[in-house]
């Protein structure tokens, strides 16, 4: 499975998942399916190493539609991993509004100790397990709060962010198919 960077974000990386999908096809990946609109698609490869398969679809997808974008590859036994781990079913005594997981190409080195409160008490970063860090936003005054991560969790390497619920039904999407993924 391929998680886009910035696809269909705030006017950014614009592009159809039909289109989307046409382009996985292109590049000769079979049983492509795309879900919800910010860049997630599941698909079969017969070979390549992940770095190879990222760095391949990024320059299709350049190529085929000018969209300049980071990929971060995932199968479902690492989304099973990380879904396992679930730490956000020990987060207690804080008004979680939305859970998110941010997936790095590679283990990113945090700045900070986790849990992790970004200055305006809008958010936190809880767990990071792997290459997947754990974050929620809050409920700050009956309003909810930003994500915000540590400063050395956004430069240090590619990455996407997924809200909890789409992680969990990508998971049950990958389950449904048959073969390598």
């Amino acid at each position: 499975m391929a998680l886009l960077r910035a696809v269909n974000v705030g006017g950014t990386g614009l592009v159809k998942m039909t289109v989307l999908a046409e382009a996985f096809q292109k590049l000769g990946f079979r049983e492509v399916k795309t879900f919800i609109q910010s860049g997630n698609v599941l698909f079969t490869a017969d070979q390549g190493s992940p770095d190879e398969l990222a760095r391949f679809i990024e320059e299709g997808l350049a190529e085929q539609l000018g969209l300049k974008t980071r990929v971060v590859l995932l199968t479902a036994d690492d989304l099973r991993t990380i879904i396992d781990s679930e730490p956000f079913k020990d987060h207690e005594g804080e008004e979680v509004a939305m859970q998110y997981v941010t997936f790095y190409t590679e283990a990113p080195t945090l700045d900070v100790e986790l849990p992790w409160r970004d200055p305006k008490g809008e958010g936190m970063s809880i767990a990071l397990v792997g290459s997947a860090l754990f974050s929620v936003s809050l409920i700050v005054d009956g309003k909810r709060g930003m994500l915000s991560l540590p400063k050395g969790a956004l430069a240090k390497a590619p990455s996407t962010t997924r809200n909890w619920n789409t992680v969990r039904k990508l998971l049950v999407l990958l389950d449904a198919k048959d073969g390598p993924v």
